[in-house]
C-alpha cells in the first residue's frame, strides 16, 4: 500500500478516552475516512479532526448487552464495507469487533496473498 492509497477504518472504541481520539485524529489528518463505534460519548472540550464520524451505540458493550450491541454495529459496518475495523480494548470492543467478523463475514486482509 502506498501513502496516496486512502481507507476506511472503523474504531470500536471507548470515545471518551482521550487516548484512543489520538488515534483517530491521526489517521484521519492523514486523509483517511474514519468511523469511530462507541456506547462513551466524546468528552466536551475534545476536538474532532475532519473526516471523523461518530455512531453512538445505544447498549453497552458489556454482556448481557453485548448481541443486542452487536446487532446496531453490525448494520452499520456492513454498509460501510470498510477496509480495516480495529477494536481497542479487548474485553469490550474487542469481543464485539470479534462477533462482528466472525457473524458478519468480514474477511482478514493478507498482503502477502495478493502476489504472485
Amino acid at each position: 500500500m502506498d501513502n496516496k492509497t486512502k481507507l476506511k477504518l472503523c474504531l470500536l472504541a471507548n470515545a471518551s478516552d482521550e487516548s484512543n481520539l489520538k488515534w483517530a485524529n491521526s489517521f484521519a489528518r492523514r486523509g483517511h475516512e474514519v468511523h469511530i463505534f462507541s456506547y462513551d460519548q466524546i468528552k466536551d472540550g475534545i476536538e474532532l479532526a475532519k473526516g471523523i464520524k461518530f455512531h453512538h451505540l445505544v447498549f453497552p458493550v458489556k454482556y448481557p448487552f453485548t448481541y443486542l450491541t452487536f446487532f446496531q454495529a453490525q448494520i452499520s459496518l456492513m454498509l460501510l464495507k470498510p477496509d480495516i475495523i480495529h477494536a481497542i480494548n479487548m474485553s469490550d470492543y474487542g469481543i464485539l469487533a470479534g462477533l462482528v467478523c466472525r457473524i458478519g463475514r468480514f474477511k482478514s486482509h493478507n498482503p502477502d496473498s495478493r502476489r504472485e
